[in-house]
């Protein structure tokens, strides 16, 4: 008769099995069977699709998070969004559990317009995503940066020039000024040596991609990204519009960033983000269709670098000038410390920062009052996912709303700008708890790359405008001081660029350095 053997290693595994089979089959009943987070009840089939707000969505969010609470979820034809109104349920999201929620989602309409073949932005999260990434991470560092003070510091001296001979135009002398730094950076163009009609031309086609960009991002801006068959609907069909917009689009997109990449292969001479990944590529044997893969890649880059930080930069600018012409303390403070430490004779520099904390602390402070992205730019959850006893659903937006996290409606110190809030005992001084350079530059595995960069620029944008100006409220034709308006002036964009204000910038003294 034979004899039974027992082999207890493989019932040890096959035990080890069971049980892991049977924990994750209980930990995802248990989330299915979870609540979503509070929010409107919503219609049958469109579900809250007239709750949803497309426009001014940081306020409107918060306003509704007085009835639903900080986490609230939407279910717009079947697709869900999380929003999330305190930076804790962001940061325990976003950057605690970065393994699921840095992804985005599929937008039909960015497929549409193309923007899945170039822009790392909105890229989901996978291979072609770091290997973007990768380009830029190691472009943008602040020891890479180093090498471009010089332009940094010619630009912002091209600013100081135009804003002396023609300063109710700032607004273009902002976007011109950071043009000049990104396009040297990404492509090794000069723009102030180019002819007028090329230098408008690539600028402009630049510009429109930004705004067309930040347009379509706004999610629930296009009822295609919340119910997708209607991408199949007949062009010519009522409705059907946004496939129109979309097509040209695409084709002026495509146009724009090819034509400024070729132009910028041809400066050899010059250091760039171009420059330097072409010689990478002409060091190595790749097929043809490798070889327009790389260059893709490499376009994509570049855009994806001016399309991203000139939203963050300009914007920014165009709220301290907004800032201190309603806050005149703080600009005669300001300027106070920099007549201090730099005097007269010369313009401010990177150098000068550790001696000019005000400057820093203005800096953050114009990031935490006038907020660049209000929202962000959503992540998606890669699976299904358990919150603070919620359900997060595999696909859902995660929404963070970045505005609300710089104000509290309890407390009346989070209103104004009040510089004073980054000091301890004269010093530049951050809360970390409070620190908008933890939101405002986004979160986890999907921070802006480009930070250092836009950092930099905004400090020497801000201490040489300060240095050689004194701004106060526009006058109207009958000579009454006007008053200077808050707000945004692309509601239903993703950005928050100020509405359009009046005001005065003249020279602080004859002969002031530009």
């Amino acid at each position: 008769m034979g004899s039974l053997s027992f082999d207890t290693s493989s019932a040890s595994v096959c035990i080890a099995l069971g049980v892991a089979a049977f924990v994750f089959y209980k930990l995802a009943t248990r989330r299915r069977s979870l609540p979503f987070p509070p929010g409107p009840k919503g219609w049958p089939i469109i579900g809250n699709l007239y709750d949803f707000p497309n426009q001014d969505q940081a306020r409107k969010f918060r306003a509704l998070s007085e009835a639903y609470g900080d986490i609230m979820h939407f279910n717009v034809f079947g697709m869900h969004a999380v929003v999330l109104n305190k930076p804790e349920h962001a940061k325990a999201l976003m950057e605690t559990r970065s393994s699921i929620y840095s992804d985005r989602t599929g937008s039909t309409m960015f497929e549409l317009v193309g923007w899945y073949e170039w822009s790392s932005t909105i890229f989901q999260y996978g291979a072609q995503w770091r290997a973007h990434r990768r380009i830029m991470h190691q472009a943008l560092l602040p020891s890479a940066l180093e090498k471009f003070e010089d332009v940094q510091m010619r630009s912002t001296a091209t600013m100081l020039r135009d804003l002396l001979e023609d300063p109710d135009r700032f607004v273009e002398h902002i976007t011109m000024a950071f043009a000049t730094t990104a396009m040297r950076i990404a492509y090794g163009l000069d723009l102030p040596s180019m002819e007028e009609s090329d230098k408008n031309r690539h600028i402009n086609g630049l510009r429109s991609i930004l705004t067309t960009g930040t347009e379509i991002l706004v999610p629930g801006k296009y009822i295609v990204d919340f119910f997708p068959p209607l991408r199949h609907l007949p062009d010519w069909m009522p409705g059907a519009g946004f496939k129109r917009t979309a097509a040209d689009i695409k084709k002026e997109v495509n146009a724009v960033l090819v034509n400024v990449y070729e132009r910028g292969k041809l400066e050899t001479d010059k250091q760039s983000i171009v420059n330097e990944e072409v010689s990478k590529i002409a060091s190595t044997t790749l097929t043809r269709d490798e070889l327009a893969e790389a260059e893709r890649k490499i376009w994509g880059v570049t855009g994806t670098l001016y399309t991203a930080g000139a939203e963050t930069t300009e914007s920014a600018v165009e709220g301290l000038f907004l800032a201190l012409a309603m806050h005149p303390d703080i600009q005669k403070r300001a300027q106070a410390e920099i007549d201090a430490v730099v005097g007269r004779l010369r313009l401010p520099t990177l150098a000068d920062r550790p001696s000019l904390p005000y400057i820093d602390a203005l800096l953050r402070e114009l990031l935490r009052w006038h907020v660049i992205v209000p929202t962000g730019i959503p992540h998606t959850a890669t699976r299904d996912d358990e919150y603070a006893g919620y359900r997060i659903p595999k696909g859902a937006l995660v929404i963070a709303n970045i505005w609300a996290y710089t104000r509290d409606p309890k407390s009346s110190r989070t209103r104004g700008a009040q510089a004073r809030r980054f000091l301890r005992d004269g010093e530049f001084h951050v809360d970390p708890a409070a620190d908008p350079y933890d939101w405002v530059f986004g979160f986890g595995r999907r921070i802006c790359p480009g930070r250092h960069l836009a950092d930099r620029t905004l400090f020497l944008s801000f201490a040489s405008i300060l240095h050689a100006f004194t701004v106060t409220p526009g006058v109207d034709a009958a000579g009454h001081r006007a008053s200077s308006r808050r707000g945004s002036r692309r509601a239903r964009s993703l950005g928050g660029r100020p509405l359009e204000f009046g005001c005065e910038i003249k020279p602080r003294w004859d002969g002031a350095p530009t």
